[in-house]
């Protein structure tokens, strides 16, 4: 992997956040789109995937006629993924790498690599998610976060290059802002705290997953996306590493993608075309 930012992750799972408390911040130096209404183009629409079965995202708000005809187009969608099979989970932490999301006009016409947490209750599903996005209409590997609960859902905190490293966490505070309220969580890159939001349980599903959107069904060659070193958060205030130890499974949904999933301290993920 080459050189690797390190930022200190204690026993606990705690991550330390340079960000002032309460506030949401981009990576610096980041002038760019901040929302998807920024961006010329409507982007994929977002499922949550309880292990190897799609759950379409409740709560999608539609901004005007022209992007609610955009996102009825219908892609393809093939998936590589690694996933927790218990939902005991407050929170992660993963070493992100991509050294290539290929995308053509006709073939891959989105292509991401992305971690979440959340949990489906009564067929609704909430969750929060990190990654890095790249579109054939717009090449830029921009990190984004996404909550399909909030308005924007998208929203844009940097760009990135092949062979760039990040640490991507997602944590939630294990007290309820009331009782009887929700809990909270914090989106974190690099120590930059990139999104906040709320989540109504405590116990969650984690998964690292690379997605591949197609309108024609031929997707782009030369794929490589890699996270290693994860972490896994659970109560109270503990934390182990992403490991053979938990019931941990993964899957690709065509032959189109290779998933491996290393061993033997912790998992390494690797997903290609």
């Amino acid at each position: 992997m080459g050189k690797v930012k390190r930022i200190l992750f204690n026993p606990s799972g705690y991550v330390p956040s340079s960000t002032p408390a309460g506030s949401v911040e981009v990576l610096p130096g980041y002038k760019g789109p901040s929302s998807e209404k920024d961006l010329p183009y409507k982007l994929p629409p977002r499922q949550w995937h309880v292990g190897g079965k799609p759950k379409s995202a409740s709560g999608t708000k539609k901004s005007s006629s022209l992007k609610a005809a955009a996102a009825q187009t219908t892609y393809i969608q093939v998936d590589g993924r690694s996933y927790t099979v218990d939902l005991t989970w407050t929170g992660l932490r993963f070493i992100y790498k991509v050294d290539n999301l290929a995308v053509q006009s006709g073939e891959t016409e989105f292509n991401l690599f992305a971690t979440h947490l959340g949990h489906t209750i009564n067929n609704v599903a909430h969750w929060a998610e990190i990654g890095i996005i790249r579109a054939a209409d717009d090449p830029v590997y921009r990190l984004y976060t996404y909550d399909p609960f909030q308005n924007p859902q998208y929203q844009f905190f940097g760009t990135t290059h092949p062979g760039e490293v990040f640490e991507f966490v997602i944590r939630m505070n294990e007290k309820p802002i009331k009782k009887g309220r929700p809990y909270s969580y914090e989106i974190l890159c690099d120590a930059i705290r990139v999104r906040q939001g709320e989540m109504p349980s405590l116990y969650n599903q984690v998964d690292t997953s690379h997605e591949t959107f197609s309108i024609t069904g031929t997707f782009s060659k030369g794929d490589y996306v890699m996270s290693v070193e994860g972490w896994l958060n659970y109560p109270p205030n503990k934390a182990r590493w992403y490991a053979p130890d938990v019931n941990i499974d993964f899957y690709s949904t065509s032959t189109v993608k290779k998933v491996d999933l290393g061993a033997p301290f912790a998992y390494k993920f690797d997903s290609s075309t």
